[in-house]
């Protein structure tokens, strides 16, 4: 068993630990530990009024020595610091508890919803939310949340708005702080994705970073958009922002296109051009992508330059439309108001996009 012992304050990071990953002493406020944990270890949680303040590992070289084919936690008592036990006797609960989990495989992460909170086992085939409760302080009741496991080791991250992850399908999957979970489906994105993606938490800005060293995306609240693709860690110090990178990053200049529009009729339609509010201080032009058969592919006009008023002149007519506006250079920006102006059989004149 691995010599660890806890500071007064816990732990003050959440993570996995990979193979052969040896723990050194850290700060006071940190963990400190010595000797070596062998492979992808287990996540064990200690619930306090701060939130998770300590970890324990299981698995081939860890703390307690099971089958690779467990799934499972071992949860300390609530407002204890103390992981003792003796892993050749599993029927004398004392200080900690077993706890398996309803799916197979091994569990990649666990993240508290909020201070007090429960807590999320994310792992290779499932979901599970975890509420405190019983007498003792260490009997845990579980919900699945989702039945398919994580992409990747990785794919998942915790945010202000809640845990975002990834699933096997290439699924966004968002846990909000009352434990429910929304899907939006971006497999047609992350299906391209290895394995080993990375999300990563810029907490200034409110934005994932999602990256796998070939393609990458960036997550707001309003969306998904194309980010560089080779980012693995970011974070502060000493007021200063570092990234983590093997390469320079490549950020691509803001380029957005709307789904197919049809102004909500199939008559012709003819588009003159748009408005826009956006603040940037680089030139923005617009494209209009255009159809007569639902059938057929698209058209598409040239790029076209803004006005310093964010009026846009383009002449198309058709019935099924999608429309683009690109910036020259990159520029962290949003759209504020985006008007599409034209005409239809119906008189229709304008058609917020």
């Amino acid at each position: 068993m691995a010599d660890i012992t806890y500071s007064a304050n816990g732990i003050t990071a959440e993570g996995s630990i990979g193979a052969n990953f040896n723990l050194s002493a850290l700060d006071a406020n940190g963990i400190k530990a010595k000797g070596s944990i062998g492979c992808t270890f287990i996540l064990g949680i200690l619930h306090i009024a701060t939130g998770i303040t300590a970890i324990s590992s299981i698995g081939n070289g860890g703390f307690f020595q099971q089958h690779a084919t467990d799934c499972f936690i071992w949860a300390s008592k609530k407002d204890e610091m103390n992981f003792t036990k003796d892993p050749n006797d599993l029927r004398s609960v004392v200080e900690v508890k077993r706890m398996a989990m309803s799916w197979s495989g091994q569990i990649y992460q666990i993240f508290m919803l909020s201070d007090v909170g429960p807590a999320v086992a994310y792992g290779k085939n499932g979901i599970t939310l975890l509420k405190p409760g019983g007498q003792l302080g260490f009997d845990w009741g579980k919900q699945n949340l989702h039945p398919i496991g994580l992409k990747g080791k990785t794919s998942v991250v915790k945010t202000s708005r809640g845990h975002y992850f990834i699933d096997n399908n290439g699924f966004l999957g968002m846990v909000n702080s009352q434990g429910q979970v929304s899907l939006t489906d971006y497999s047609n994105y992350f299906s391209l994705m290895s394995k080993n993606l990375v999300m990563v938490y810029r907490n200034d800005i409110d934005v994932v970073h999602i990256c796998d060293g070939t393609y990458g995306y960036v997550l707001t609240q309003w969306g998904l958009g194309k980010g560089p693709a080779t980012l693995s860690g970011i974070g502060y110090k000493n007021d200063t922002l570092y990234a983590v990178t093997p390469s320079a990053l490549v950020f691509a200049p803001f380029t957005v296109t709307t789904d197919i529009i049809d102004m909500q009729t199939r008559k012709e339609k003819v588009i003159t051009g748009f408005e826009v509010g956006i603040a940037t201080t680089k030139d923005l032009y617009g494209q209009v992508s255009y159809r007569w058969n639902k059938a057929d592919a698209f058209y598409t006009t040239p790029w076209v330059k803004a006005t310093r008023y964010g009026e846009i002149f383009i002449d198309a007519s058709g019935i099924e439309f999608q429309f683009s506006l690109n910036l020259s250079a990159f520029e962290a920006t949003q759209i504020d108001y985006w008007n599409v102006l034209g005409l239809t059989e119906g008189n229709i004149q304008q058609e917020a996009a």
